[in-house]
């Protein structure tokens, strides 16, 4: 139990140490904070300018973390059904 809580602290000490903050491009202009909302019918505002990601990364990231979630879901099952005999 004390080796696990460790590894736990452990983790999220990296993670946060991985944290970024937001490039100031992205930040939302002062004047957008209190623009009201629009009316409808209203047009709409220009698409999104901000760059694609891959889908090559974006199916390796979904893998990262699908993997363990999926072994870990299947190994639950599989325990709970033993529990349940």
């Amino acid at each position: 139990h004390f080796e696990s809580d460790v590894y736990l602290g452990l983790d999220w000490f990296l993670l946060n140490l991985s944290v970024r903050s937001v490039d100031p491009k992205y930040h939302l202009p002062a004047e957008d904070l209190v623009r009201p909302p629009a009316a409808p019918g209203a047009a709409r505002s220009a698409p999104s300018t901000a760059p694609r990601t891959s889908a090559p990364l974006m199916f390796g990231a979904w893998l990262l973390v699908g993997l363990p979630l999926a072994w870990g879901v299947s190994s639950t099952v599989a325990k709970a059904v033993a529990l349940f005999r």
